[in-house]
């Protein structure tokens, strides 16, 4: 049987494919298209299944969900030694410009925390952080239909 400690890395797997282009709405990055109330504050039950994926809210909550059960599976542990699993993510009041492709663009730090709790009561913390600017069609390419969500 796996270690618990292996949460550890599912932690740090988890918010490496979350917040990757990969987590898209519709073709396009996903935090580029949430709503900046969901960057400024957002608390996410990890062990919630996703509503729905309607709108980039609904995405990013579905998402973060499905991701996290993904890596638990990926490091050969079952859900059932998660006691608690929760992501926040918090925007810094620092704003800033950074490229996107070929052009520049403004916007600003959130950082993304994930804290699990093992069935035997121990605690795992990753965190990570991403420069996030709003979704602009004009600088940015579609994935294609076909690969939306995946």
């Amino acid at each position: 049987m796996t270690s618990r400690k292996a949460l550890r890395g599912a932690l740090n797997g988890f918010l490496g494919t979350y917040i990757s282009r990969y987590s898209d709405y519709q073709g396009y990055w996903l935090f580029g298209q949430s709503p900046e109330s969901d960057l400024k504050q957002g608390n996410f039950d990890l062990l919630e299944s996703g509503q729905g994926t309607n709108t980039p809210s609904e995405a990013a909550r579905s998402f973060a969900g499905s991701r996290f059960r993904e890596q638990v599976a990926k490091a050969s542990l079952s859900m059932d030694v998660v006691s608690r699993a929760e992501l926040c993510i918090k925007a810094t009041d620092e704003y800033g410009e950074c490229r996107q492709g070929d052009f520049r663009s403004r916007g600003r730090r959130v950082i993304f925390e994930a804290l699990v709790c093992s069935d035997t009561g121990q605690t795992y913390r990753a965190c990570c952080s991403a420069f996030i600017a709003p979704h602009d069609p004009d600088k940015e390419r579609p994935r294609h239909v076909d690969s939306w969500g995946a």
